[in-house]
């Protein structure tokens, strides 16, 4: 396994993350900042789009949608004609959470509401439920984002065979919290990379490599499986 610093990897591929601070800080704004918690910037979203720049993605699928940071992020790449998100949440389902450091309640459509950016309408949304019905009827995709389940095995482990199936002969699938300490991640993706003859397996440290300094983890990156 080969590992890198946020900013040595972004050296390597050439990519210059401060070209996309304004439209990432928007994002954050709306994805990424949480009530209890203050933070400036976050260095994923920059990490995951330098990679989708990087091998020229065209077709993304993410599993764990979240809050939409990362699908909001890519379909800014005008190369990028497909996302595909999936997450347990349905769309209109309100949860505890926040917009700008204030608390509330909001749901995922509520959040591609407020995203000003055109590009989001690429962006198919589904519950996890129902994506599992239409696996087979779906294209291949050029990369794969797994993020989340973080403590069930099982899940992880079944999140990757779904990608596998997805993903193209050459693809990229990634996974976030790849971590010694926290998570079941580091366990599952372990055996995956012993079972399988990977072109190339890279970790990427990036928590507070670009802006949270003070939150910096040795441990703690994203996982790059290049088939």
């Amino acid at each position: 396994m080969e590992i890198l610093e946020l900013k040595d990897f972004f050296e390597e591929i050439n990519y210059n993350w401060k070209k996309d601070f304004n439209k990432l800080k928007k994002i954050a704004y709306y994805t990424k900042t949480k009530w209890h918690r203050y933070r400036q910037q976050f260095e994923q979203s920059y990490l995951l789009k330098g990679i989708a720049e990087y091998y020229k993605i065209e077709s993304f699928l993410e599993i764990g949608t979240g809050r939409g940071a990362t699908c909001y992020t890519l379909s800014l790449i005008p190369n990028i004609k497909n996302i595909v998100t999936v997450d347990i949440i349905p769309f209109k389902e309100k949860q505890d959470g926040s917009v700008g450091w204030e608390r509330t309640l909001i749901s995922i459509e509520d959040t591609y509401n407020l995203i000003p950016f055109e590009e989001k309408k690429k962006i198919k949304f589904y519950e996890r439920k129902d994506f599992l019905q239409i696996i087979d009827t779906l294209p291949k995709f050029d990369m794969c984002f797994i993020d989340g389940d973080h403590d069930n095995e099982s899940i992880i482990r079944e999140d990757f065979d779904i990608c596998n199936k997805l993903i193209k002969d050459k693809g990229i699938i990634l996974f976030d919290d790849y971590h010694p300490k926290k998570y079941k991640v580091k366990t599952v993706v372990d055996r995956i990379i012993k079972e399988y003859d990977f072109k190339k397996v890279l970790l990427i440290r990036f928590n507070g490599r670009l802006f949270n300094t003070k939150d910096v983890d040795a441990g703690d990156g994203l996982i790059l499986l290049e088939k």
